[in-house]
């Protein structure tokens, strides 16, 4: 089990209780449990594990959190104003402070501003920029900067590493990231996945296994809208809500119903799962993956020694796999996570649920030893009013405060998917992540259909970044516009013969054109002239007209397209009542 490779590795990390209940306005407070060194509070596992918290508790000198994440022995937190706060392990220089000295209480980041996502690998960490760059800092051991190589700027105790965050070379319009272990991966705006570093199992999706610290993009992989890294795998949610996963599957983990017994046939290229679609989050942990479904339901599969993947039973013998995705019973949650053996997921009210292996609490139970597991899905105690729970690689965090409503809306006569991190729409258009969060979402149109672009709290054809400051809503636009309404006709007759609309579209709109049917004279000599459309501007008035039944139409238009079923509107204007003569 994990706790004999890694017990070696562990170093005990205590950190003070100080805690404050308030929420903060752009953002929360933070609880943690687990592996002490990752999660960063003073150890008392009841059944053996010392340095370990089996029930969550309050995580010290951390508000307004936006985001959390840990790796073996250090963590990270994403505050509200960009910044990042930074514990634990420091042998790598992965709290990126210029040293190499562990940190028992979390301390800024020094120079790190305008982050909108963090990672964590086994000893390394990883920032998004606002501006789609990407910063790295840690272990260089296995190529984890980026840069090329695995010797690094800096000398960590005789091993490469960079003690203070480093862009990573040629990565650019990135709008999520992923790592575990030593490998990261990076999405861009245009659906396609980045990935460097570790590749033992082949998680840099190369179909090899061939340790590569250049940065290079993943072949065949496109359309993605999320992305997610284990300890020996990775998963990719798409557009269309449906998954791919890559890296090692000796015992059919990744899920094909198919498994390599010699290596290296379980180094696989990006796959797609058997029957698994309709996905609006992806999850991956140290052998085993979820999927939440746009339904609430949760489908699992991989490994399965301690019951991670949540069906009531713990593979044993010679295949310990789950190697078809399989429904999890009795789970619906709101969002989902798994750290190395351990699945977690949060539920709408704020509570949690875990199943897998617990000896270092990270069930959350109450309990911790190597006996410690769950087949099904049990409570988390001393956990409500979370609005996201975080893995590290033998724990978690929960941010506890507010969540703000991400509505997305799709328009126009064309068709295609937005998707981000827990949201994909069609069908699933809604997530709610933490207060302050700055979510991602990115935009793909069918085939014969283009991308007119973003409305509302976001605007533009490339990738989507809402700050959740309030509950917001996105319209994403597909093709041309659709929709159209008159929404007020204000009709005047006897002296002024006037009549005006006014009118909308939803999603993205460049300009509007108007039409207006006169009524046919009774006898004309000449034969009428046919109206046609014209651009106008709203509200659209029309001066001087003659007593008669007309007919008002409207369309919408867009760089891809003009409307094509234009919104009507008859009227009548009435002839002014003569004055009666006084006798």
């Amino acid at each position: 089990m994990i706790h004999k490779r890694l017990a070696p590795l562990l170093v005990v990390l205590l950190l003070g209780l100080a805690f404050s209940a308030s929420a903060q306005a752009g953002g929360g407070t933070a609880m943690v449990w687990g592996y002490n060194a990752a999660a960063g509070a003073p150890g008392g596992g009841a059944l053996g594990c010392e340095d370990c918290i089996d029930v969550p508790a309050p995580l010290n000198g951390i508000a307004g959190a936006v985001q959390m994440s840990g790796g073996y022995q250090h963590g990270l937190a994403l505050l509200d104003d960009g910044t990042v706060m930074a514990w634990g392990r420091n042998s790598d220089g992965q709290l990126g402070d210029g040293t190499t000295d562990q940190r028992t209480a979390p301390g800024p980041v020094p120079g790190l501003s305008g982050v909108v996502a963090l990672a964590t690998g086994e000893d390394t960490s990883l920032a998004l920029l606002a501006d789609g760059t990407v910063r790295a800092w840690g272990s260089n051991e296995e190529g984890f900067l980026g840069d090329g190589g695995t010797t690094g700027p800096e000398d960590c105790g005789g091993d490469p590493c960079s003690k203070v965050p480093i862009a990573v070379p040629g990565v650019a319009e990135v709008i999520a990231i992923a790592a575990a272990d030593e490998f990261a991966l990076a999405l861009r705006s245009d659906g396609t996945v980045l990935a460097w570093g570790k590749n033992q199992y082949g998680t840099l999706g190369d179909g090899i296994g061939k340790a590569d610290p250049a940065v290079r993009q993943i072949a065949g992989l496109a359309g993605v809208v999320a992305i997610s890294a284990g300890e020996n795998g990775a998963m990719a949610l798409l557009a269309d809500g449906t998954t791919r996963v890559w890296g090692y599957n000796r015992e059919g983990e990744l899920g094909t119903g198919i498994s390599s017994t010699n290596a290296p046939c379980y180094c696989l290229a990006p796959t797609s799962p058997t029957a698994v679609s309709g996905v609006r989050q992806v999850a991956a942990g140290g052998g085993h993956y979820l999927a939440l479904l746009s339904s609430g339901a949760v489908m699992g599969w991989g490994l399965n020694e301690a019951g991670q993947v949540g069906l009531g039973f713990a593979s044993e013998g010679g295949c310990t796999c789950v190697t078809t995705p399989t429904l999890v019973p009795a789970l619906a949650p709101e969002s989902i996570a798994a750290t190395y053996e351990t699945s977690l997921a949060l539920l709408a009210d704020g509570t949690g649920r875990s199943f897998g292996y617990g000896y270092y609490g990270e069930l959350g139970n109450g309990e911790s030893g190597d006996d410690v597991e769950s087949t099904s899905p049990i409570p988390i105690l001393n956990l409500s009013g979370a609005s996201e729970i975080a893995k590290t690689v033998l724990g978690a965090y929960a941010i506890i405060g507010p969540k703000q409503a991400l509505k997305v809306e799709i328009a126009g006569a064309g068709t295609g998917g937005v998707g981000g991190n827990n949201i994909a729409c069609p069908p699933s258009c809604t997530s709610t992540p933490p207060q302050g969060r700055v979510e991602a979402l990115r935009a793909t149109p069918d085939p014969g259909t283009g991308f007119a672009g973003f409305t509302g709290a976001c605007t533009g054809t490339g990738a989507c970044q809402v700050k959740m400051s309030g509950d917001q809503t996105v319209t994403a636009t597909f093709g041309a516009p659709k929709g159209t309404k008159i929404t007020k006709a204000k009709i005047k007759g006897k002296k002024k013969k006037k009549a005006t609309f006014s009118f909308s579209a939803p999603g993205v709109v460049t300009g509007y054109e108007c039409k207006l049917v006169k009524p046919k004279p009774k006898k004309a000599k000449k034969k009428k002239k046919k109206a046609k459309f014209s651009r106008c501007a709203k509200p659209k008035v029309y001066k001087n007209l003659k007593p008669g039944r007309y007919r008002f139409e409207v369309r919408a238009r867009n760089a891809l397209g003009i409307e094509a079923v234009p919104a009507k509107r008859k009227f009548k204007v009435k002839r002014a009542k003569a004055k009666k003569r006084r006798a």
